[in-house]
């Protein structure tokens, strides 16, 4: 104790005593501080790159199917190991319906893009897809739309069905595939949907990082030593565009078997979102002028009671995703009954398309959604269990996947409560 302070006083602290704490503690928040900075500093410069790269990619991405070929004429009978005249899938030719399609779509790629654009292409090794391009190409030339690099990538061919096929095991495979589901049925010898898919999302990968090319991944700053191509298209195959959209937009294997493959020569059209660094379907531009079509077989359960009644969900692509969370929506988009046949990819003309489309949409009945109590989109291919787990009260606390018309917990609404929402607050306050 220091001389003459009074019993049970402590001594005061010193100058040095004070110092050291409060140095340690400006040393631990300016270390703080420091790392705080840095990391928003990573998180620009990684923010910036992200731009950069996106600002890279053209502003379109067309996807278009090949022209009417041999095998779409005579149907698999040319690919069949018994057949006098057989042709391996890859060899497959145009028609000449298929070269007229094909110079068509050319001409619409040209109105599309303008004069003096530019684009890039990569295009399927098939003999198919390559002389549709030939054919495309021709009309581009017109339209003043360069061609800047075309490059053949195995990685956007048609799925592959095992060589040439045995006549007697066609049906055989026809129905297993009903069964099993097309995206996951494999042939004897060929791919299954989901091997597609594996290639098209390294497609994606490829795409997005620059070096569709391996030789040309050492050499990505070159990406930025030109403008950015105008559109790149891809000329492919019915089912590989499908596939390709799949891994793009993150369908489900459900919606991919919803989605009927675009006809010979339809064009499907990306386009860079005005304010988000994300590609979205352009219908407009699309070859029908519509969304993709997809249709889905779903059954209503009737709050009175009995057997679920059938139906077929139309424009199914139109809903938001995850698409079994909108029932309220998939209510104004059915027809009564299933087994219809709602494809119109056979159909010679994009028109002939864009009509019978639009026919099937005036089909659509209104549906009393207070008589409704869930929609089945399974048709009893999975137990009642199965979708209990799916659909039951306790997962729509927890999910944003529901079946059911009773109203849900919604995670959006958890983060728009009033106590968290300023537009809220200041509705309150107003």
């Amino acid at each position: 104790m220091a001389e003459g302070l009074p019993t049970g006083v402590e001594e005061p602290w010193t100058a040095g005593e004070f110092l050291i704490p409060a140095c340690a503690a400006a040393a631990a928040s300016l270390w703080l501080l420091r790392r705080r900075m840095s990391l928003a500093l990573m998180r620009w410069l990684f923010d910036r790159q992200l731009e950069m790269e996106w600002e890279a990619m053209p502003e379109r991405i067309l996807l278009l199917r090949h022209g009417e070929a041999e095998h779409n004429v005579h149907g698999a009978e040319l690919l069949l190991a018994d057949c006098p005249d057989r042709k391996p899938d890859n060899l497959c030719e145009l028609t000449r319906v298929g070269q007229s399609q094909a110079r068509a779509a050319g001409k619409r790629i040209a109105e599309i893009l303008g004069e003096g654009s530019e684009i890039s292409v990569v295009v399927s090794p098939f003999e198919r897809a390559q002389q549709t391009l030939y054919c495309v190409q021709q009309m581009l030339g017109r339209g003043k739309v360069r061609v800047r690099r075309v490059h053949i990538d195995p990685r956007v061919r048609e799925q592959e069905f095992g060589n040439f096929q045995e006549r007697k095991e066609v049906p055989t495979h026809k129905k297993q595939a009903a069964e099993v589901g097309r995206f996951y049925y494999r042939r004897p010898t060929g791919e299954s949907g989901c091997d597609v898919y594996d290639r098209a999302s390294q497609f994606w990968d490829s795409l997005f990082c620059g070096s569709l090319n391996v030789q040309e991944f050492f050499q990505k700053p070159r990406r930025f030593s030109h403008r950015p191509d105008d559109a790149l298209l891809i000329v492919s195959h019915g089912l590989t565009i499908r596939i390709l959209c799949m891994a793009h937009f993150s369908w489900s294997p459900q919606t991919f078997d919803a989605v009927w493959n675009p006809g010979n020569c339809d064009l499907w059209t990306l386009r860079k979102h005005p304010t988000e660094r994300r590609y979205v379907f352009e219908p407009k531009e699309c070859v029908p002028p519509v969304m993709p079509w997809a249709t889905r077989q779903v059954q209503l359960v009737l709050k009175a009671g009995g057997e679920p009644v059938p139906y077929t969900l139309v424009d199914y692509l139109s809903l938001p995703q995850p698409r079994t969370s909108h029932p309220e929506a998939a209510l104004r988009r059915l027809v009564p009954g299933h087994g219809h046949d709602f494809n119109p990819s056979k159909l010679q003309s994009a028109e002939e398309r864009r009509q019978f489309i639009k026919g099937v949409m005036a089909k659509i009945v209104d549906v009393d959604a207070n008589e409704v109590a869930s929609i089945d989109w399974w048709c009893g291919k999975i137990s009642g269990a199965g979708k209990e787990l799916r659909t039951g009260p306790a997962t729509h606390k927890h999910s944003n996947r529901r079946a059911s018309l009773a109203p849900r917990l919604s995670k959006n609404n958890l983060f728009a409560s009033p106590r968290m929402s300023v537009l809220n607050v200041l509705r309150k306050a107003s």
